[in-house]
């Protein structure tokens, strides 16, 4: 819905399916069922002023059947959590401070727990120094692979001169801790990385472009 000619609101209801999963290594074993989700998201779109754009989005995802990859030595398989749920807001914006400089914000946070996962199959350490599969509740604990939180912040400069045009561009990404597989014993600890690149395309060589950039 259009509330001015620069910013609109909207709602969305949204079905959808992943296919059931079949072991290549087992293709008779139990495999997975299909996977289901059904969606909700509201949000808003616009200019809050003439050069300041902002969206921003709250949703809930409610998972049926979640396939989870599960690795059992030598493969991974996978199988089905009964339920899940994941709920959140993201917030990106646009900053046009000078017809030269641009920033960029975004922020995301995430409430992913499984609601109902009463046999999950997880590795855990044993006596003798190895791993052992054993099966674990972990109804109401958080989904691997879904921080908490993530931002990300971003400077653009573009300058254009007789001589061509000259960018910069910097980017500072955020993540809070990423627990890697389902039971969370394995972890990435929260982290930054910094991204950027500068840049000079010659006016006389229109399909030219130099770039002296660096990431992590």
């Amino acid at each position: 819905y259009s509330l001015t000619d620069t910013s609109s609101v909207y709602a969305s209801y949204t079905e959808g399916f992943k296919s059931g999963v079949i072991e290549v290594s087992s293709p008779f074993g139990a495999g997975a069922d299909p996977e289901t989700i059904t969606s909700y998201e509201v949000g808003y779109k616009g200019s809050l002023l003439s050069d300041l754009d902002v969206e921003v989005s709250t949703f809930y995802y409610d998972y049926e059947d979640l396939q989870v990859s599960i690795y059992t030595p030598p493969i991974y398989t996978f199988q089905n959590a009964a339920s899940a749920r994941i709920k959140g807001v993201d917030l990106t914006a646009s900053w046009h401070v000078t017809s030269d400089l641009t920033l960029k914000a975004g922020a995301e946070w995430l409430d992913a727990k499984y609601r109902d996962f009463p046999v999950a199959s997880v590795l855990v350490p044993n006596a003798s120094g190895g791993l052992s599969n054993v099966d674990v509740d972990l109804s109401g604990e958080r989904l691997h692979r879904a921080p908490e939180f993530t931002a990300n912040l971003s400077a653009i400069y573009d300058v254009t001169t007789s001589a061509g045009q000259f960018s910069a561009a910097a980017t500072v990404y955020r993540s809070a801790k990423i627990l890697q597989e389902v039971s969370g014993r394995v972890t990435q600890p929260a982290y930054t990385t910094l991204d950027a690149q500068l840049s000079y395309a010659p006016a006389a060589l229109s399909n030219l472009r130099f770039v002296l950039w660096g990431t992590n």
